[in-house]
């Protein structure tokens, strides 16, 4: 272990938080609010981030359960069936009992903890326990060691990986994108062969997307990288960042709001978006769209988010 750092239990830097399940049969527990997620709903997530789940709790769901919300910038780890799924909330959330939720202290950082937790997922397996299938316990996560690097360390580590990860992420999106342009020559062809007569006599002409917002008349572009933007880094108030939750049943809305100040806009500013600009999802739940509304004058999107500006 490097100078400077220290070894900790789970125990000592977080709060370890048991999830719960109200009753199902009560329609009056389901339906509400609150967030809640479940081990399957975990593994079915691209990014670590999760701020919308497909279940959620009323009021009274939290009461009749053992489910504790979980403030935001938690780590929720899966705690059986499977052990080790990992996302990171952005809003209030509760758990089914199958997870685990760890709420970090004020000198360890979520993102590090996310990512110390998915290299150690093999150890965690093997302190499970059962015959039918293996479960972590609490008190048995709480005495895993882990080294607690000085928070600007860990700031750096986390830099470093996110941006590893995008490198790999980047890597597979190409492999996916030479796929995608074989289908759409595919679908391109079928479509012609479709729809040729009502294109001849209505004087139609199909082109792609890219076509219609060439950077000369327009552009196709995300957002900026994690290493380029840090949860750390959002302010109270200042210039919006838009994200997949501002973008729901093909509708713009505000979902959880968040700024950055205008001097790190500044140096953002090649990912604004303007009123009349085009999102779409391409993260998490892919392809959901919204229009930028004319009363925001100025904001950029995440890397979650494709912009397309008209031409």
């Amino acid at each position: 272990m490097r100078a400077g750092w220290q070894s900790k239990t789970l125990g000592e830097v977080c709060e370890v938080v048991n999830g719960g399940t109200p009753k199902t049969g009560v329609a009056a527990n389901w339906g509400g609010e609150h967030l809640w997620i479940t081990p399957a709903e975990m593994g079915k997530r691209s990014s670590p981030y999760v701020n919308d789940t497909e279940r959620k709790l009323t009021d009274l769901g939290l009461r009749d359960s053992s489910a504790r919300l979980l403030p935001p910038f938690s780590v929720v780890l899966s705690s059986r069936a499977p052990i080790g799924h990992l996302v990171i909330n952005t809003d209030p959330m509760a758990t089914n009992q199958g997870c685990k939720g760890l709420v970090p202290g004020k000198l360890f950082d979520h993102k590090f903890l996310f990512y110390y937790l998915g290299s150690i997922v093999t150890l965690l397996n093997d302190l499970g326990t059962g015959a039918t299938f293996k479960e972590l316990s609490g008190g048995k996560l709480k005495q895993v060691a882990l080294p607690m690097p000085p928070p600007p360390e860990q700031k750096r580590i986390v830099a470093i990986l996110d941006e590893a990860f995008e490198g790999i992420a980047a890597a597979v999106a190409n492999a996916e994108k030479n796929l995608a342009n074989a289908r759409e020559l595919f679908g391109s062809a079928l479509i012609t062969a479709i729809f040729k007569k009502d294109l001849d006599q209505k004087n139609w002409d199909l082109t792609t997307v890219a076509n219609v917002a060439l950077p000369e008349r327009g552009s196709i572009r995300t957002g900026p990288f994690g290493s380029q933007l840090l949860h750390s880094e959002f302010v109270n108030e200042g210039i919006a960042v838009l994200g997949i939750d501002n973008a729901v049943e093909n509708e713009f809305g505000w979902g959880k709001k968040r700024f950055i100040t205008p001097e790190k806009f500044r140096q953002l500013s090649r990912y604004q978006v303007k009123p009349g600009d085009v999102l779409i999802t391409i993260m998490g739940t892919c392809g959901r769209c919204a229009i930028v509304p004319d009363n925001i004058s100025t904001a950029i999107n995440t890397k979650h988010l494709c912009c397309i500006t008209e031409p």
